[in-house]
């Protein structure tokens, strides 16, 4: 699950715009040997805001559809049951 909030005040509203993905993924390591891996999947994009004006919330669903995401990373063994894993993510959507 993906989250990713910003706020914006204008006049007297306060506005909330929010982006969601959920995702199924599958990772692949390339090597046994490596930590190094790639992962890709798909789900659900949603996309709504808050609007906060006059002591009332007026929520607003702008939409939904599929989403993706990709990444990769790298797991770096700290213990034989933990690892630091640094990795990068991209997901996104199409709202309809």
């Amino acid at each position: 699950l993906n989250v990713w909030a910003r706020r914006e005040d204008v006049a007297d509203v306060e506005s909330w715009l929010y982006m969601y993905n959920a995702s199924a993924t599958l990772t692949f390591y390339p090597s046994t040997a490596s930590g190094f891996f790639v992962k890709g999947g798909g789900g659900v994009a949603y996309l709504d805001t808050d609007l906060e004006a006059f002591d009332r919330v007026f929520e607003l669903e702008l939409g939904r559809g599929p989403g993706w995401v990709v990444g990769a990373g790298y797991d770096i063994p700290l213990s034989r049951r933990v690892a630091l894993t640094p990795a990068v993510n991209v997901w996104g959507g199409r709202i309809g």
